[in-house]
């Protein structure tokens, strides 16, 4: 027994439906791989004594480039290792010999014993970076140096994703042109 037209539509339809739904899904696993993959940025941890504390300094991101760049610090007392929450942390950045920049490292109500500071960081490297750290337990200062490298203009690292979704752009818009085309000649078939 022959099919008829509109049998072939109904089992077309059937096969492209998961087609879509695949592709669809795929789009949606590239795109949480990688907000995924920017929540968990690798951070370079320096660890140091600055007079009565021991400093964990982070600095996000792991090899800083030209552009934004935070310091989370967590100083706790050396002897105790009692952490401090009531410090007044300054970061200060600097290229040959001379400071640059400034800010001022704050801690958060969710989480006092951290200190978190922001700077923008616009040339390319060597940086000597201080930190000072003061509260009633004493003064203190650790430094250490850290290579700032040039923000990459090729959009390196998106070339899958572009791909995912310009390959799924065609499929749907080519599964709309064959839809309009099988209804074109359906409907000159039935005059």
């Amino acid at each position: 027994m022959p099919f008829s037209r509109s049998h072939l539509y109904q089992r077309a339809y059937l096969y492209l439906l998961p087609f879509v739904f695949s592709v669809a899904l795929a789009m949606a696993a590239c795109q949480f791989g990688a907000r995924f993959a920017l929540a968990q940025q690798e951070t370079g941890v320096h660890e140091g004594v600055a007079g009565p504390y021991r400093l964990g300094i982070e600095v996000v991101p792991k090899v800083p480039l030209a552009g934004k760049v935070q310091f989370r610090v967590r100083p706790v007392l050396d002897p105790s290792g009692a952490p401090v929450t009531d410090a007044r942390i300054e970061v200060y950045l600097g290229r040959e010999g001379r400071e640059e920049i400034k800010t001022l490292a704050l801690n958060s109500p969710a989480d006092r014993t951290a200190y978190v500071g922001n700077a923008e960081v616009d040339r390319t490297g060597d940086w000597s970076v201080r930190v000072d750290v003061a509260s009633d337990a004493g003064r203190g200062e650790f430094a250490f140096v850290m290579q700032v490298r040039p923000r990459a203009r090729s959009g390196r690292g998106l070339v899958a994703p572009t791909l995912v979704y310009l390959g799924a752009a065609v499929v749907v818009l080519g599964g709309i042109g064959w839809l309009v085309r099988s209804s074109r000649r359906a409907r000159r078939s039935l005059k």
